[in-house]
Parts: C-alpha cells; structure tokens; sequence
C-alpha cells in the first residue's frame, strides 16, 4: 500500500492534523497554565478558548472539505475582494503593540490576513489554469503578480513581513510549478526584497530585530532576551526533558510561551523524544501534500494543495528556525500547536480545502478511466460487464448495422 495514493494520502494528513491540533491543546495547557492562574485566576483561561477554536475550526474545515475546492474557486476573486477590504480596515483599527494586525468581533479578534493568504492562493490558482501556458508571457505573468503585490503589500504595512514572506515563498513556488519562466520569477524576488530591504533599513521597521538577530548568530549570548530564554528552555530539555507541566522557564521567564515560542516550552518539557518528531511530522506532511499535488491531473487542484501545504509547512519551518535562534523574530505561530484562534481556523479550512482536491480528484480512477474511454457509455452491455461474476465481455460485442 502506498502512502502517496489519494486515498491513502487523504486519510494520512487527516490523522496527522487531527494528532497535532490535540496534542497543541495539551502544549498550550501546559504552557499557559501558570500564566493564566497568576493573571487571570483561571489556569485552563487559554486551554478552554484554545479547545473552542479548535472545535470551531474542525466544524470549518470539514465544511470547506465537504464544499469543495471547485466550488470555491468560482467565488475566488469575491473572497479576494473581501479579504482586500479587510486589510484596508484593519489598518485604521486601534493598534496593538505598535501593529495593525487584528479586528475585534465580539471577544475573539480575528486576523483578516490569514484569511487574505488562502483567498489569494484560490484566486492564484484559478487565473494560472486560466492561463495555461500563457504563464511564460510576461503581460500574463505581471498581471498574476500584480494582484499578489497588492495583498502582500497591504499584509506588509500592517506591518507582518513574517506573513508577507511566507505568502510570497508560496506563491513564488505556485508560479515555479505552473511553468514561470525563471528570470520572471528571480525579477520579483528581487524587486520584493527590495521593499523589504527599504521597509527595515530605510524607514526602520524592524531594524533592530534584525540586527540583534545577527549578533545573536554570531554569539548565542548576545542573542535578543526571547531568543536567549527560548534557547535556554531548548538546552536544559536535553533528550527526555523536565517532564509534562514541569518546565521552567514558561514561570515568567520565557516571553509568549503558549504562542510564537511554545516549540521551546515542548523542547524543555519533552525533549528530543518530542520535538524531532514534531518537526519530522511537518516535514512528512509536506511531503504527502507535494507527492499528492504532483499526481493529480487538475491544474487548480494541483496549484491549490500545492500552494496551502506550501503555506502551511513554511510557516511551521520559520517558527520552528525563529525559537532556534537561525532566523529573525517574525511573530509567527506554530500551525496546529500555537495558540490563536485566526491561525487555527484557517490553518484547519486550508487542509479542508487540500482534502477536498484529493477527494474531487480521486473519484474516478484510472482503471475506471481506461473503461470510460475504451467503452462506449451508450451500450448497456458495459453496464452490465461491471456486475459481479458477470463473465461477459463488452468488446466482444458487435453493434449490428
């Protein structure tokens, strides 16, 4: 039995996800209890409202499952044009922490950016299937870009260069499979970290980040004070770590424990024995995701799981690069284990979504497509080849003149 089948694949990465969002509840317990009970007098505070949107994000992502990736498509252009809107909000909303990143509705706060990142893959996905092989023209390839330029642009003044890079790096790799010539695509890389470039050097953002994040490369001790307690809480882990709920540095130590840097909690609380299979399972369902998008014939299909897992599996590589002090600050979560609800739902809608393509592009196989196309469908002697135990055999059969 090959795990690269549809099928097979299909019921793999349902396990896996349904494996890491329980075991994150479990992490962000763990992780928070201490926290919650000093501050707010209630140890399960976030467990509780991380189990709700748990619960909230399966019912969404089993509904995207069962509304189907085609179905979306089709509206893809009006989920982009809400999402757009939504960033353009969201940028005269109280900010908090010095960003715009967040809508407040009710008493969950709800980041339209996440939202953004699958809208514009859908809508990706749909114009470059449109397009074929018209992709390597460069009027085509600027209008697909251009459209991307605008929401990551509007995703980068929030400002959250974290989540406009890791949109970029998965639309840059969509453009790569569709076909994109590769001077297209190195002229967009460049002229985006350009902006970036500017945006950190020339009006500041983020400059210091940066630059203590190259001291910290250069000397571990003189890394920012987050990275520093993350490293810390990763090194006296060591292989079978302090033991569940008994770490250290989460007792006001370790800035966000629960959220961008729950993997060093897991790491002091585990150890080895958790969090390279941790990171092995991201890794494996990127390979599931890749192997699966490769073997389905649909171009949107193929883009789309291409694009969400792509999405998905780099986000959870720079966190997890981010608490071991190899990459810069970004803010973040982990998928699936961080705390947070906007990350949760969309996070759980876009595997929905991965699930629906292997199931809409898996309903007919190919032995049954060598039938349809070798058989005619008008003769109810094939109909009656595929009944059990029938020994008839439809190409014997002569329609007579």
């Amino acid at each position: 039995m090959s795990i690269t089948k549809p099928k097979n694949a299909e019921y793999l990465i349902a396990i896996l996800i349904l494996s890491l969002s329980l075991f994150g509840c479990l992490m962000v317990y763990s992780s928070s209890s201490h926290y919650a009970e000093q501050n707010l007098g209630d140890s399960m505070f976030f467990f509780k409202r991380q189990l709700l949107w748990f619960i909230i994000a399966l019912a969404c992502g089993f509904g995207a499952y069962l509304i189907g990736y085609k179905r979306m498509l089709k509206y893809s252009s009006y989920l982009l044009g809400i999402s757009v809107l939504l960033l353009l909000v969201v940028l005269f909303t109280e900010p908090v922490r010095n960003v715009h990143r967040w809508l407040r509705i009710g008493p969950f706060n709800f980041q339209p950016s996440e939202m953004a990142k699958i809208a514009l893959i859908l809508f990706t996905a749909s114009a470059l299937a449109q397009l074929s092989n018209q992709i390597r023209d460069w009027k085509s390839y600027i209008s697909i870009t251009t459209v991307a330029a605008i929401v990551c642009g509007l995703v980068l003044i929030e400002p959250d260069i974290g989540s406009t890079l890791t949109l970029s790096a998965s639309i840059g790799m969509m453009l790569y499979v569709a076909g994109a010539k590769g001077r297209h695509l190195l002229t967009a890389i460049s002229g985006g970290s350009g902006i970036i470039a500017l945006m950190i050097f020339g009006f500041g953002y983020e400059k210091d980040r940066i630059l203590d994040w190259i001291v910290g490369l250069l000397n571990p001790f003189n890394s920012p004070y987050q990275v520093k307690q993350g490293l810390i809480a990763i090194g006296s882990g060591g292989i079978t770590g302090s033991g569940l709920g008994s770490g250290g540095q989460k007792l006001l130590f370790l800035p966000e424990p629960h959220s961008d840097f729950i993997y060093a909690n897991i790491a002091e609380e585990t150890g080895m024995m958790l969090t390279i299979p941790l990171l092995a399972s991201f890794l494996f369902l990127f390979y599931l995701g890749v192997r699966v998008a490769m073997r389905i014939e649909e171009k949107s299909g193929k883009l789309i799981a291409f694009g969400l897992i792509s999405l998905i599996s780099i986000s959870a590589l720079t966190n997890i690069g981010v608490v071991l002090g190899v990459l810069p600050v970004t803010g973040l979560p982990l998928p699936f284990i961080s705390y947070g609800g906007s990350s949760m739902l969309f996070s759980m809608i876009s595997i929905g979504i991965i699930l629906s393509v292997i199931r809409e592009s898996n309903t007919i196989t190919n032995q049954e497509k060598y039938r349809f196309d070798r058989y005619s469908l008008r003769s109810r002697w094939y109909r009656r080849s595929h009944i059990s135990g029938n020994s008839y055999r439809p190409q014997a059969y002569k329609r007579k003149t």
